[in-house]
Formats: structure tokens, C-alpha cells, sequence
């Protein structure tokens, strides 16, 4: 059976449909997985800064009076962080974390005695660091995370989009 022209283009098109929704799934699958790895990257960045907050704690309280329900609630926030993985709880409690942190080195910068300590200095650019480290990772995200809703909201992404249940995913704030 020799297909005519009409049925030749349509069984072109079909099969260039398929074509290009299996290449657009994958690319959302990877990128996805990419958004995934990315927040885990950012869990890791958070761990690491809250693993310097004894050091901070232990330079600030050789020179100045700690509030102790302040630290309580401190040592609160920093357990429950590592506990707690679901993205707008973790973020909430991060947030609630790094207020703690600024407010600290504040303080800190006030003493005359602290601000001349070098080992909180020191402390304050590992902060600063992490900070920064942080807000870059939160922007490579957001990146990773506008280019996934993007493509979700493609022609073809339409069309598959209702089948496999996917939805998009919200960009993180940035402080």
C-alpha cells in the first residue's frame, strides 16, 4: 500500500509530534531534577552556616550576656533545620535563623571589645560569605526554576502537562 501525499504529511506530523514531546518531557524531567539537586545544594549551604552558629555564640558570650530564651529559641530554629526539608518551612525557619544571626553581629559590631575580638570578625566574614553564597545559590534556583515553568507552559507541555500531573514550581524570595 503506497501512502498518498496528505497521508505521508500527516504521519509526518504525527511522528514529529512525538518526536518533539518525548525531547520536551525529558528536557522537564532534567530540569526537574536539576531544581531538586539545586535546593539541595541550597540545604547544604544553610547547614553549613548553621554549624558556625556555636562558634558565634560561644565568641559573643566571652564578652556580653546571652539572652538565654533568645538561645533557646536559637538552638530551637538550628534542630529543627536540619530536621525539617519541605521547601517553605525550611526557608521560614532559615529566614528566622539568619534575623537571629544579623541581630547577634550587630550587637557584636556595637562592643567595643567584641568588634575588636579578630576570631568574631573572622566569624562575621564567614556569615557575610555564606550569605552571599546563599542568595547566589537562592538566584541560580529561581533560574533553573522560571526556565522549568516556562517550558511547562509550552504548546506541547500543554497537551501533556493534565496526563503526567505536573505543575510549576515557586521561585524562592531572596534577602
Amino acid at each position: 500500500m503506497i501512502l498518498d501525499p496528505l497521508n505521508l504529511s500527516i504521519v509526518a506530523g504525527l511522528i514529529i509530534l512525538l518526536l518533539s514531546n518525548l525531547a520536551l518531557a525529558n528536557s522537564l524531567f532534567s530540569l526537574k531534577k536539576n531544581i531538586k539537586q539545586s535546593w539541595q545544594t541550597i540545604i547544604n549551604a544553610f547547614d553549613t552556616r548553621t554549624d558556625l552558629i556555636p562558634l558565634l555564640i560561644t565568641t559573643f558570650t566571652e564578652y556580653k550576656k546571652f539572652d538565654k530564651k533568645s538561645l533557646s529559641s536559637l538552638i530551637k530554629s538550628k534542630n529543627d533545620s536540619y530536621i525539617i526539608k519541605e521547601v517553605n518551612k525550611k526557608f521560614a525557619i532559615e529566614s528566622k535563623i539568619d534575623d537571629f544571626i544579623d541581630k547577634i553581629i550587630e550587637e557584636g559590631k556595637r562592643s567595643k571589645k567584641l568588634s575588636a575580638d579578630v576570631d568574631f570578625l573572622e566569624l562575621i566574614g564567614l556569615f557575610e560569605e555564606s550569605k552571599n553564597e546563599i542568595r547566589s545559590l537562592i538566584n541560580s534556583h529561581n533560574e533553573l526554576t522560571e526556565n522549568y515553568n516556562h517550558n511547562l507552559k509550552s504548546f506541547y507541555a500543554i497537551l501533556i502537562r493534565p496526563i503526567i500531573g505536573w505543575r510549576g514550581v515557586k521561585t524562592l524570595p531572596i534577602k
